[in-house]
């Protein structure tokens, strides 16, 4: 499994959505007019977070193309091409070398997408190192996690004990690598039962702070493992994970931790969680409990189960606009008729317009690749909203939804909204994005939309590019490249980075490489190239941050976990 498409722009700083989600109280009880402000930030935030690992990285990368295609499925070439050794060498002269601070850190991260389990010796000593820069630190602990493992037993039981030694010893790693080394173990006892064994020691035995319980809560559900689920249980009927009290922020890791680990035996203490003091863990129980009903761990014979039924109940009657959001979610990639008719009724009520975004979205997940009368239908019903939409920010939902839930119809509709200058760029840029998930398109549409690109204002660039990019359009990456030099905004950094991973063809390999050994350029731009350079390189089929990406609470961050999801 592998890292997000989007890329190492991390800052450090809480992002705005982040800090105004934290704004309702501990009932649930929000301002009407904060509700309205903060479930815009919310559903925009979900997406932009959950848009890679819902379309797919590598099924894009493989597959993308023109709607009459000629790609092969089973073919699937390097996209770096001969390159690929001159950059990894590059990355690991950078990285375990003396050079711009920033620079360092992206290809250290790089070297965790794209690197070897031989590169784990070189990563665990820049970890160890007391006089490395932390955030040099931080990028090292990820990057291990993010490493596959050895194949051969000595080298896999030497990169365990190294990291058990180090994480065995509070004193020898800053709080945040600590909590990023317990997470990156968490990740690689997926493949190593005794590392597992580890965790869950130290899990039962208890450790010192309140964020090391939040990280080793968020490792046992990255690890998977059920030796997990008894303290995990423990620790939402008391508020307490190895030994230690937890904050509401905390706690939330604990539920989503149980929501990971997809047992049924979870089910209770879930709905229970629901009505939770706290926001953040209410807001984690929806998604725990969306993922356990996507695993199909909940489904009998009742028309509707016991869990659905709580979910509607919170989706109707919660003051909390971010978990009624998250319930939809949840109801919609269950696929099942109940949750499905609630979110049609949510969609519809105008009374209620701050959840009718969020019940197309979840409305979109039911039908997302999905053959049958029922996602026909579903698909119908949003693109009828769409062609009659008034208001902004349902109207950009909304061309998210067609695209995602595959109304291949919708691709004129969506172009023509790109184009209309009259409209906002939020609306345009959702549309893009619509029209990019649709996979495939005719030859002529594509074209078209690359005009529009050349046409179109600063900030409507990236979300172009980045649906050209879904597509396959690889005659643009000069365009991308150029865009990528002069760029100036963070988002539209990602946007343009995500398409290049997208297109991951070697045409953009030398131009890249150029620029990251290039120590005239400025050490921002030769960053970014150690990024791109990362993703592209990293051709394992799953992304290993891309799946615990859905299943998280955004509004409820430590400053280890906003690291680790920052990390693109």
């Amino acid at each position: 499994m592998r890292a997000r498409v989007l890329l190492v722009l991390i800052l450090g700083a809480a992002p705005a959505w982040a800090q105004s989600g934290r704004r309702g109280a501990a009932s649930g009880r929000v301002p009407r007019s904060a509700a309205a402000q903060n479930v815009d930030h919310c559903w925009r935030a979900w997406w932009e977070r959950n848009r890679t690992d819902l379309v797919g990285f590598r099924h894009v990368f493989h597959n993308a193309g023109t709607i009459t295609g000629k790609n092969n499925p089973d073919e699937k070439p390097d996209p770096l091409g001969g390159y690929r050794p001159a950059v990894l060498s590059t990355l690991r002269a950078i990285a375990y070398g003396r050079s711009d601070r920033d620079v360092r850190r992206a290809a250290v991260l790089a070297i965790g997408r794209m690197g070897t389990p031989e590169d784990a010796h070189r990563i665990l000593e820049i970890l160890g190192r007391s006089h490395e820069p932390d955030e040099i630190r931080d990028a090292a602990a990820l990057a291990l996690g993010m490493l596959p493992a050895a194949a051969d037993t000595k080298t896999r039981d030497a990169t365990r004990t190294r990291l058990v030694a180090l994480l065995s010893r509070p004193e020898r790693l800053p709080a945040r690598a600590r909590q990023l080394a317990i997470i990156a173990a968490g990740l690689r006892a997926r493949h190593d039962g005794v590392l597992s064994m580890r965790l869950a020691e130290w899990t039962v035995k208890g450790v010192k702070r309140r964020d090391e319980a939040a990280a080793l809560a968020f490792a046992a559900g990255l690890a998977g493992d059920r030796i997990f689920l008894p303290e995990l249980l423990r620790g939402v009927g008391n508020s307490q994970f190895a030994r230690r009290p937890l904050p509401d922020v905390a706690r939330s890791h604990v539920v989503l931790a149980l929501g990971r680990l997809g047992d049924p035996l979870a089910a209770r203490a879930l709905v229970k969680a629901l009505q939770d003091d706290g926001p953040h863990s209410r807001r984690s129980a929806a998604l725990a409990l969306g993922r356990l009903l996507r695993l199909g761990q909940l489904t009998g014979k009742a028309a509707v189960t016991p869990v659905e039924k709580a979910l509607v109940k919170v989706l109707r009657k919660s003051r909390d606009p971010v978990l009624r959001g998250y319930c939809a979610l949840a109801l919609g990639g269950a696929r099942r008729p109940a949750g499905i008719a609630e979110l049609r009724r949510a969609l519809s009520n105008e009374r209620r317009a701050d959840m009718r975004p969020w019940a197309a979205l979840g409305l979109a997940l039911a039908a997302r690749d999905r053959k049958s009368d029922e996602a026909d239908l579903i698909r119908r019903g949003l693109r009828g909203r769409l062609s009659t939409v008034r208001q902004h920010d349902l109207h950009a939902a909304l061309c998210i939804a067609v695209g995602l839930a595959g109304a291949d119809d919708a691709r004129e509709d969506l172009l023509r909204r790109v184009r209309r200058a009259s409209l906002p760029v939020s609306v345009r840029g959702a549309a893009a994005q619509g029209f990019g998930l649709l996979r495939k398109a005719p030859a002529h549409l594509q074209t078209q939309l690359a005009r529009a690109m050349g046409q179109a204002p600063d900030d409507l660039v990236g979300d172009v590019a980045l649906a050209l990019g879904m597509l396959g359009r690889r005659s643009i990456m000069p365009t991308l490249l150029a865009r990528l030099k002069a760029a100036t905004s963070r988002i539209d950094q990602r946007r343009l980075l995500l398409a290049l991973g997208h297109l991951g063809h070697h045409r953009a390999a030398a131009p890249l490489l150029e620029m990251i050994e290039n120590r005239h350029l400025k050490p921002a731009l030769r960053k970014l190239a150690a990024t791109a350079l990362g993703l592209m390189g990293d051709d394992r089929e799953q992304d290993v941050l891309f799946g615990l990406e859905a299943d998280f609470n955004y509004l409820a961050t430590t400053t280890a976990t906003r690291a680790m999801l920052d990390a693109y």
